[in-house]
């Protein structure tokens, strides 16, 4: 696939993309319901959004970079952007904001690790 061996990422099965999918999803909600009980949980919330959302972002920058469909970009849009904004927002202002930013930090460098493992196969 053009896109995949440009973006480096790798060609995956619509069943794989589903099951994967559908781990995610689970994760921050299961996520969402650990934060009501133990707020203690929030930075790990927002860390795990924050890989989502990046990763959402490159799913939408190669698709513009390579005026093609970039799979993803669909699922980027209607479910991990809104998801991951929404957890955000949700947490900003009842966390401590050195807090919330290290966690996006965090994220963002974990979603570095494994943008540059997958690139590099």
């Amino acid at each position: 696939m053009k896109v995949a061996a440009i973006s480096g990422g790798r060609t995956m099965s619509a069943k794989e993309f589903v099951v994967l999918t559908s781990i995610g999803f689970l994760l921050i909600a299961l996520g969402m319901i650990l934060v009501q009980k133990k707020k203690s949980m929030r930075g790990i919330l927002i860390t795990l959004s924050t890989v989502f959302f990046v990763n959402a972002l490159s799913h939408t920058t190669w698709t513009i970079l390579s005026r093609a469909y970039n799979p993803g970009v669909i699922t980027s849009w209607l479910l991990w952007i809104p998801l991951t904004v929404f957890t955000c927002v949700r947490f900003y202002r009842s966390m401590p904001r050195k807090s919330f930013w290290i966690a996006v930090v965090v994220g963002s460098c974990i979603n570095l690790v494994v943008s540059v493992v997958a690139f590099l196969g």
